[in-house]
């Protein structure tokens, strides 16, 4: 039994399906900063918090186009990118973002409604995680790291109260260490 080779004319037509197959494949995958502007805008308006990839996106992109950290945050240093009021957060999650390595501490206290029902927050960046317990009587603060990719994303989840009530709200900001 012979066997018969391919010949040219239908490697060249299998190599030219297999680039256009592939051509049309890249172009369905959203592109990176359309799928961040989608994830600003859902941060924005107090949708879902981010999921791990996601955090990884928007980390990876105001590293790689740190003109996106400026104007988010309108010309200054440090600011909340997620819905809040001034500071204050209630839909369970705030996304802070700083573009350089100063000397800052965060501060998170709960709600008056929270005096004696303490709150579990969980904090982390690209590379660190911190979780404590905070009132209204008795803040979180904690030092930023200076160490890290910059500009830099912070996450702030707040959980549920011990006695199984939702705190209402949570008041974020940071402020320079002296």
């Amino acid at each position: 039994m012979t066997r018969l080779r391919p010949g040219g004319g239908f490697v060249l037509l299998a190599l030219v399906s297999a680039a256009a197959i592939g051509f049309f494949g890249w172009g369905l995958v959203t592109p990176r900063l359309d799928a961040f502007w989608r994830l600003q805008v859902r941060l924005a308006i107090g949708g879902a918090p981010l999921d791990e990839r996601e955090f990884d996106l928007v980390q990876k992109t105001i590293v790689r186009y740190p003109k996106i950290a400026d104007n988010l945050l309108e010309g200054g240093q440090v600011g909340l990118i997620s819905a809040n009021d001034e500071g204050v957060v209630d839909v369970g999650y705030a996304y802070l973002l700083r573009t350089q390595p100063d000397a800052r501490r965060l501060s998170v206290t709960a709600s008056a409604r929270a005096a004696d029902n303490p709150i579990t927050i969980h904090v982390r960046t690209l590379t660190e995680r911190f979780e404590a317990e905070v009132s209204s009587a008795a803040p979180l603060s904690w030092g930023l790291p200076t160490s890290g990719r910059f500009p830099q994303l912070i996450e702030i989840r707040v959980g549920k109260a011990k006695r199984g009530r939702k705190a209402t709200a949570v008041f974020v900001q940071t402020e320079a260490l002296r």
